[in-house]
């Protein structure tokens, strides 16, 4: 009988070629006698003897295995939160004896939330500051896990922090920035223990010209500014100049709201560093010297403490959309100087390159 196809005869049956074969018993000569004329029966003897061909009746019963043996890990960083729900998870060791990493949830505390990956709450206002004593401060910023916490800090040498913020020994604080306490001189020491300039004349030196600016015209001769009781301030200083040397000072000029809240004290329905009413208690009245020494009108001193806000000379304040103004003093009124000129919120517009025997400035910071 012949038989079809890949079958062959076996026993007189015509059978699959390797169907019900000892593979344990097959040599090479035994599949020469099986196999069809398409396939070496060398090729044949090898395929059983290779590794990749098994025996599943030689194995144990893979059913006999267990999981147990083996960690199949949920996170590969020990340690690492994220946030989840009202609590985080966090990738942990659960087997002391192998490593085996598993994500764990553990729940925030009531009252507390989840910043990256840690329990906490917000205990302060961002920014929010205040003074411990002379030199130290606490603000209140972001920790290293985001929640807002009081940090405390030194102050820089040279300034004193009374209220919330550091200002230098030459400055007050007014609300939420510092401010020259007098009316500013200049001289080229830092602590202008050196002559005083501008205060008889326009004696700038030639490497601080009128038109200095420290990014554009840098000046070849460095000034400085400082505010002191009892001394004429200088005068006869063009605004780029009083802004250059406010900068090299470490301060820089006042805005116009600045130089009114100072000039007020705070209180909304304040006109003069006083009060509400005009009274002769600034150098803006014709009958006194055109300017006197600063804080000599000991009355005309605002509830922050800064003295000739109103009166005496006029300060220049930072431009404004172009603008170049300045507050506070008496030369553009001239013989009409009272009430009027002497309000805290008065301004007068000039170039920014004018100068005159009136003209001055101070510095905020």
């Amino acid at each position: 009988m012949d038989c079809k196809g890949d079958r062959v005869c076996r026993n007189g049956l015509c059978v699959g070629l390797y169907e019900n074969v000892d593979t344990g018993l097959i040599t090479a000569d035994a599949v020469s006698d099986i196999a069809n004329d398409t396939r070496d029966a060398e090729e044949l003897a090898d395929y059983f003897q290779q590794d990749t061909y098994q025996d599943t009746d030689s194995h144990e019963d893979s059913s006999e295995l267990t999981d147990t043996d083996t960690c199949i890990p949920d996170c590969d960083e020990e340690g690492k939160r994220i946030c989840q729900g009202d609590g985080y998870t966090e990738c942990t060791n659960i087997n002391s004896e192998q490593k085996c990493l598993k994500w764990v949830y553990i729940p925030c505390k009531a009252g507390l939330e989840c910043r990256n990956g840690f329990c906490g709450q917000d205990e302060c206002t961002k920014g929010e500051r205040t003074c411990k004593d002379g030199q130290t401060y606490t603000i209140c910023q972001e920790d290293q896990n985001g929640f807002l916490k009081n940090t405390e800090l030194k102050c820089d040498a040279g300034t004193i922090c009374l209220k919330k913020l550091c200002c230098p020994l030459d400055m007050v604080e007014a609300d939420g920035f510092c401010i020259d306490i007098y009316e500013a001189i200049v001289s080229s020491a830092p602590d202008c223990s050196l002559k005083i300039i501008g205060q008889s004349g326009d004696n700038y030196p030639t490497g601080f010209p009128d038109d200095v600016d420290l990014e554009k015209n840098p000046p070849s001769a460095i000034l400085y500014t400082c505010s002191r009781a009892g001394v004429l301030p200088s005068r006869f200083i063009t605004y780029n100049q009083a802004k250059a040397v406010c900068l090299l000072s470490g301060k820089r000029l006042c805005t116009k709201d600045e130089f009114i809240l100072a000039c007020t004290g705070g209180h909304s329905d304040y006109y003069y560093p006083y009060g509400a009413q005009w009274l002769q208690n600034c150098n803006d009245y014709s009958s006194l010297p055109i300017a006197r020494e600063t804080g000599s009108m000991a009355k005309c001193v605002s509830d922050f403490g800064v003295y000739d806000l109103s009166g005496n000379v006029e300060e220049w304040v930072e431009e404004e959309n172009g603008t170049y103004s300045a507050m506070g003093g008496k030369a553009a009124c001239r013989n009409t100087i009272g009430a009027k000129c002497s309000m805290c919120s008065f301004s007068v517009n000039y170039k920014n390159n004018f100068t005159d025997t009136l003209l001055g400035f101070r510095c905020c910071k």
